[in-house]
């Protein structure tokens, strides 16, 4: 920050990084719909699939994301502030239908093709599962989702299925031995 001045110093990483963050939970927005049933899906299939999703405080504490839940968080790529404030910034207050076309012609006149990411990280409760049946469930769960109905659109669904344990060293889900597969869309 400048002395006495609000304004902050325009930082391109931490300005793209920022605006990557809003988008994530814009991306939320324009299709709630879908990724509150991809949320259902992963309640659903806990018990058969023997995983839990992350607390609340785990969440916060190693994600720097924008959008996540227990299950799931969701990472958008990054536009410049130019872009942001021409094409997103004014959808904020916008109602959810003009804020899905919005985002949609965002999108055409940006070219954006690129998909979301949206990254299950899942930790087994089944001690005695092996590695095997972990990669077998993984594979399980991600074509199901690919199979299933009014899942988000224009995304690339990571399902990542670790032991139940982070360690407190190194408090990072990917430092794990993870299982990790995608689902991905039909071009």
């Amino acid at each position: 920050h400048q002395k006495g001045s609000m304004r902050s110093n325009d930082n391109g990483d931490d300005m793209s990084m920022m605006v990557g963050t809003v988008l994530s939970g814009f991306e939320y927005r324009a299709q709630k719909e879908k990724y509150d049933n991809l949320y259902k899906f992963f309640k659903e299939n806990e018990k058969k699939y023997q995983y839990t999703g992350f607390t609340k405080e785990a969440i916060n504490k190693t994600q720097n994301v924008g959008y996540q839940n227990e299950y799931f968080y969701i990472t958008y790529l990054s536009r410049n502030l130019k872009e942001y404030r021409k094409y997103y910034e004014p959808l904020i207050h916008k109602n959810d239908k003009e804020f899905k076309e919005g985002m949609q012609r965002a999108r055409k006149e940006l070219d954006y093709t690129a998909n979301s990411n949206t990254v299950a990280t899942l930790f087994s409760t089944n001690d005695k599962k092996n590695r095997k049946e972990k990669i077998n469930n993984v594979i399980d769960l991600s074509e199901k989702i690919e199979r299933t109905k009014d899942m988000p659109i224009k995304n690339t669904i990571t399902t990542q299925l670790g032991n139940k344990l982070i360690g407190t060293k190194k408090a990072r889900f990917d430092d794990k031995k993870v299982v990790s597969f995608g689902a991905f869309e039909d071009e």
